[in-house]
C-alpha cells in the first residue's frame, strides 16, 4: 500500500543511517589521524628530552644492549638508541624480548621517518645533539590497538544514539501526521446528509488546501442535491395532474349509463394513459 507514513519513515531512517555512517567514518578517520600525530609528537618529545639530558654528559662507553622483558609491543614501549655522531651504536633500551637493537638502523637525517623493516612499518624519530644522536622507534602495530580502541570508544556514543534517533523519527512522523488522522476521523464521523463546510481554521496550514477543496466539493454536491430535490418536486407536480384526470375518466367510465357512453369513456381513458406514459418517458 502506498503509505505517506511508511515513505516518511523510510526516508528518515535512511537519512539517519547514511548520516550516521558518514559521520562515523569521518570521526573515525579524524580521531585516528589525531592520535597518530599525538604518538608522533610523543616520539619527538621523548627523543628531544633524552638528547638534551645525555648530550651534556661525557660520552658513554659502548655496551651491549640488555634484552627486553616484555612479551609483545604496546603503545607504551619504545626502542631508544644512543649513537655516536660517527654512526656507532653506543646503547639501546630494548623493551620487547627477542628484538635486536641493531635491527633498526640510524636514519640518514634528523626528524620523523617511516621505514619498512622486516616486513613491518616503523615510526622513527632522530634527534641530534652536539656529541650524541638519540633515536626513538616504535612499530606501527604497537600503537594501532590503542588507536583503534580509543577511536571505537569515541564512536560508541554515536552508535548508541541511533536507536534514540529512530525513536525520535517515529514520534515525529506520528505527531506530524496526527492532524491528517483527525481530519480523516472528522470526515468519517459525518452523516451522509451533513454537507456543511469543514472548519479550515482548525487544521494545519499544509492541510488547508485539501480542506478548501473538500469544502468546494461539498458545496457542489449540496447544489446538485438541491437541484435533484427541485426536479423531483417538479416531476411530482407534473404527474399529479394527468393522474387526477385518469381518475376522473375512470369515474366517468364507471358511471356510464349505456354502451356508447362507456366506449367514449374508455377511449378517453386510453388517450389519457398514453399521454401520461409519454410524460413519464419525457
Amino acid at each position: 500500500m502506498n503509505s505517506i507514513r511508511r515513505r516518511l519513515l523510510h526516508g528518515l531512517l535512511l537519512g539517519i543511517a547514511l548520516s550516521s555512517a558518514l559521520t562515523g567514518v569521518l570521526v573515525y578517520r579524524h580521531v585516528r589521524g589525531e592520535l597518530d600525530e599525538l604518538y608522533n609528537a610523543h616520539l619527538q618529545q621523548l627523543a628531544g628530552l633524552l638528547v638534551a639530558q645525555l648530550d651534556g654528559r661525557a660520552p658513554p662507553a659502548a655496551r651491549t644492549p640488555a634484552a627486553g622483558t616484555a612479551p609483545a609491543w604496546s603503545e607504551e614501549h619504545y626502542l631508544i638508541q644512543t649513537w655516536e655522531r660517527s654512526g656507532r651504536l653506543l646503547d639501546a633500551s630494548v623493551p620487547v624480548a627477542g628484538l635486536d637493537a641493531a635491527s633498526v638502523p640510524l636514519q640518514a637525517a634528523p626528524g620523523l621517518h617511516v621505514r619498512r623493516l622486516d616486513h613491518e612499518s616503523w615510526r622513527i624519530f632522530r634527534a641530534d645533539g652536539e656529541h650524541l644522536l638519540v633515536q626513538v622507534a616504535q612499530p606501527e602495530h604497537a600503537r594501532r590497538g590503542a588507536i583503534g580502541e580509543t577511536s571505537l570508544s569515541i564512536l560508541l556514543p554515536l552508535l548508541l544514539q541511533m536507536p534514540l534517533l529512530v525513536l525520535l523519527a517515529l514520534g515525529a512522523v506520528r505527531r506530524g501526521l496526527r492532524p491528517l488522522d483527525r481530519l480523516q476521523q472528522a470526515i468519517a464521523q459525518r452523516q451522509p446528509e451533513a454537507l456543511t463546510p469543514l472548519d479550515s481554521a482548525a487544521v494545519a496550514a499544509e492541510l488547508q488546501p485539501l480542506v478548501r477543496t473538500l469544502n468546494a466539493l461539498l458545496a457542489r454536491l449540496d447544489r446538485a442535491l438541491q437541484q435533484q430535490r427541485h426536479f423531483v418536486a417538479d416531476a411530482a407536480h407534473e404527474l399529479r395532474t394527468p393522474i387526477a384526470a385518469l381518475q376522473l375518466q375512470l369515474d366517468l367510465l364507471a358511471r356510464a349509463p349505456g354502451a356508447a357512453e362507456r366506449e367514449r369513456a374508455q377511449a378517453e381513458l386510453g388517450r389519457g394513459i398514453r399521454r401520461t406514459t409519454e410524460l413519464i418517458g419525457q
